[in-house]
């Protein structure tokens, strides 16, 4: 029968934290297959030091890892800053685990390339877990996702620091780690597996159509300057940046964009995070593509629903899938850098409130520069901003 086991180290140095994490997987698998593994980091660790000594520690074990901004958190307790490695195991015979990971996400069909190689699917439900540095998720995803299939959960996470330093990355098992790069993991369970991406922030009645736009810079909103546009929308509260130019990310936080999403009648909003205005243009810098005749909306959100996003999503999935707490063996929480920061003090009641909805099982959180997955059943993943998602390993 398969099986889920988290770990978790706030120890300084890298071998000593990858001796505590494999200590409590032999301890929690009871002997058991250990499939592969999900880590994550904090910035403070060597991540080549880190793929090395697990790989040392767990030969033949396939992993894929990522960096977190200022903080890990899981089932067995929270890391708010400083050193942290955490990770959740899958354990069974029956559990097939494949990694793939590339150190060019520019290069055109690199997104399809980490796919290219599976074996067969087994008898098992396949997901995917993507984990990418800042730049090129939506290229490479638009890429994997076919090739993939789009009707394979996928959850992903992109790579995260402290402060916007660059100092992110990403690895995986083969010595693999990068600060510009991706990795995935693609998964064969043998039990339910349900994934979901939501941001549960509340649409308001302003909106307008994208008349010029390029990559993730945002011209022109109804024929408008974006920034004067946006601006408007929000009550005139940046009038310097609008003026003068500059970084927005904590004034637009709880302000952010929305593009609707709808599959066979249901909706949902996906965010993109304004990051800066371009007085020269008047253009807003973003953290997620935005094509010329899309539909934007202003959304609002609040620290109380940052709070409590992760149990609503979490809940909403059960309910959508027909998965009861009851049946879930472990799950993987996505959440958003921003929201963390703008939670604070309040990680430790959004991770308790997450753990009462999925029950006293294992599992880990990072918090990220952008999120994966799909906000509409059966749509195709794509990339957000300031989102929470879930993954939800069942029997």
């Amino acid at each position: 029968m398969a099986g889920v086991q988290s770990s978790f180290s706030v120890a300084a140095q890298a071998a000593e934290a990858v001796s505590e994490l494999v200590a409590q997987l032999r301890a929690g698998a009871r002997g058991g297959k250990v499939a592969g593994g999900f880590i994550q980091s904090s910035v403070t660790h060597d991540l080549a030091a880190v793929a090395t000594a697990l790989q040392v520690a767990l030969p033949g074990v396939p992993f894929v890892g990522v960096t977190s901004c200022q903080g890990l958190g899981s089932d067995r307790g929270l890391a708010p800053a400083g050193p942290g490695l955490s990770a959740l195991w899958l354990i069974g015979d029956d559990v097939q685990f494949q990694v793939a990971a590339t150190r060019r996400p520019e290069v055109t069909g690199a997104g399809a390339a980490l796919v290219s190689g599976l074996a067969p699917r087994t008898a098992g439900n396949r997901f995917a877990l993507f984990h990418a540095t800042p730049g090129n998720e939506e290229r490479l995803l638009s890429e994997l996702v076919p090739a993939l299939g789009s009707a394979i959960p996928l959850l992903g996470g992109t790579a995260a620091d402290d402060d916007l330093s660059g100092k992110w990355g990403v690895f995986a098992s083969g010595g693999f780690s990068t600060g510009t790069g991706a990795v995935v993991a693609v998964v064969d369970w043998p039990g339910r597996v349900s994934a979901s991406m939501q941001s549960t922030a509340m649409v308001t009645p302003q909106r307008g159509l994208v008349t010029r736009a390029s990559g993730r810079t945002l011209f022109e909103i109804d024929g408008r300057p974006a920034a004067q546009v946006y601006n408007q929308w929000i009550g005139g509260g940046l009038g310097r940046q609008l003026r003068d130019g500059g970084n927005i990310l904590n004034d637009t936080t709880l302000q952010p964009l929305g593009v609707h999403r709808v599959e066979r009648g249901i909706g949902s909003y996906v965010l993109i995070h304004p990051e800066s205005m371009v007085a020269e243009t008047g253009a807003m810098t973003t953290f997620k593509e935005i094509h010329v005749g899309e539909e934007v909306w202003l959304m609002k959100a609040s620290r109380a629903g940052f709070i409590g996003r992760p149990a609503s999503v979490v809940e909403r999935l059960m309910i959508d899938t027909r998965l009861p707490a009851s049946q879930v063996l472990g799950a993987y929480l996505v959440y958003c850098a921003g929201c963390r920061l703008t939670v604070d003090d309040g990680t430790s009641l959004m991770l308790a409130g997450f753990r009462g909805a999925v029950g006293h099982v294992p599992f880990i959180t990072a918090y990220f520069f952008g999120e994966q997955g799909c906000s509409v059943p059966n749509g195709p993943a794509e990339h957000g901003n300031l989102m929470t998602g879930a993954l939800l390993l069942g029997t």
